[in-house]
């Protein structure tokens, strides 16, 4: 399960039964006075293993990274080494400007998140075509699952 992960619920898409978790969404690590954005991908006691926006993971203390509204602004063009309990995972991307719209792109194919809780629709309404709204990883239980980016509160 992802650190920072809320209640679990669960969407079909195409044949399959994904888990859905609400995640907090990006951080920011500041190095030599350089702010880095990024994901938490791993978390053991204080230190976590950090994604950036690049792919590129780094070790940090989790009291240096500070929650910040702001998002990769794309997904990378290399999926890179993402892991969460050692499976790949992939952004999620708004697939158009429409603001009612929960088309996204995974795995550069169009899906629809409209039967997703009400709770994570809101996440679309600000998004623009291209926004990451969440990632795809295989949970720890080998299953599919899906970290929606719900703001901070």
């Amino acid at each position: 399960m992802l650190p920072e992960a809320k209640a679990q619920n669960t969407i079909v898409l195409g044949d399959e039964k994904w888990a859905v978790y609400s995640a907090k969404g990006h951080y920011q690590y500041n190095k030599d006075g350089v702010p880095l954005l990024g994901l938490i991908v791993t978390q053991k006691g204080d230190e976590v293993d950090f994604s950036l926006c690049s792919n590129k993971i780094i070790k940090v203390k989790f009291k240096e990274l500070v929650p910040t509204p702001a998002k990769c602004s794309q997904g990378p063009s290399d999926p890179g080494p993402w892991r969460t309990g050692s499976k790949n995972i992939q952004y999620v991307v708004k697939a158009n400007s429409d603001p009612s719209s929960t088309i996204v792109r995974l795995g550069g194919k169009p899906v629809d998140l409209g039967t997703l809780p009400t709770s994570y629709l809101s996440v679309f309404m600000g998004a623009k075509a291209g926004d990451t709204v969440g990632f795809a990883f295989t949970g720890e239980d080998g299953k599919p699952s899906l970290g929606i980016l719900t703001p901070y509160q």
